[in-house]
């Protein structure tokens, strides 16, 4: 549990960092995205886990497993789930903030980026944004195109059928796309009656009187988080989550924060 919480620090901490300074460089997205994977496939090996020790104390009538793991587990995410939101609203600030310029990528962005990169970048600022890209960085970021995506281009972000939403940026923003695509995500994978899972059988783990009890609670979970993890790998391998694409992190932030509030 400690090192699947040391890469949700790491995530605030570079999060905050970018916030702060107002910039961001290329190794700070590909950090961010090997922790999101890293993040969901710990806690989901440490559930697994948990999950384990409970049938087994149920199998053996509590001569051999526990609940303690679990019991920890659900004590660690749910302070979890309140980081993972909080994380989830600031990657939306800052994928606002980039769009319009506020958040520049550094220097050494902009001296290695290549054709494609540029052209990627450019449909995802807003005029504004464009114009305080080209105070900052003179020709090299001197944008002669107002270039709108395609909707093969749309449909990257990997919700464009189910949203049906026109083209960003003149009708429709990232911000927008992002927290709709969540709604939609949360809808889909998970129902409201079911997420939280875990935090529903604590009080019957915490007493060895109801062992029977909380070995039944427990153990109508896994259906439900199997499919839950699929489709948060899925999410999380969907577009890579690149400097000149920040709403794919903001995408993963998204699906993070569902999955750590389903398993608690």
């Amino acid at each position: 549990m400690d090192v699947a919480s040391a890469k949700l620090k790491r995530i605030e901490d570079l999060t905050n960092k970018i916030e702060k300074n107002r910039v961001f460089h290329k190794n700070d997205w590909e950090s961010m995205n090997q922790d999101f994977v890293g993040y969901v496939n710990d806690t989901n090996n440490l559930y697994n886990e948990a999950l384990k020790r409970v049938k087994e104390a149920g199998d053996t009538k509590g001569k051999s497993g526990g609940t303690e793991e679990f019991l920890y587990f659900e004590e660690v995410t749910q302070g979890h789930v309140k980081r993972a939101k909080a994380l989830e609203e600031k990657h939306k600030k800052i994928d606002n903030d980039i769009r319009n310029g506020k958040i520049k990528p550094g220097k050494d962005i902009i001296d290695t980026m290549t054709p494609q990169e540029r052209d990627e970048f450019k449909k995802t600022l807003t005029p504004e944004g464009r114009k305080e890209l080209q105070k900052a960085y003179g020709k090299k970021m001197a944008f002669t195109s107002e270039a709108v995506p395609t909707a093969q281009e749309f449909a990257a972000i990997g919700f464009a059928d189910q949203l049906a939403m026109p083209l960003w940026p003149d009708a429709q923003s990232t911000n927008n796309v992002c927290s709709d695509a969540s709604k939609m995500m949360a809808d889909f994978f998970v129902s409201p009656a079911e997420a939280g899972i875990g935090i529903g059988c604590t009080a019957l783990c915490t007493n060895p009187a109801t062992l029977p009890g909380c070995v039944a609670c427990v153990l109508t979970g896994p259906a439900t988080l199997v499919y839950l993890y699929k489709n948060t790998m899925t999410c999380l391998q969907s577009c890579s989550c690149a400097w000149y694409r920040f709403w794919c992190c903001l995408k993963k932030a998204g699906c993070m924060a569902l999955w750590i509030a389903t398993c608690a």
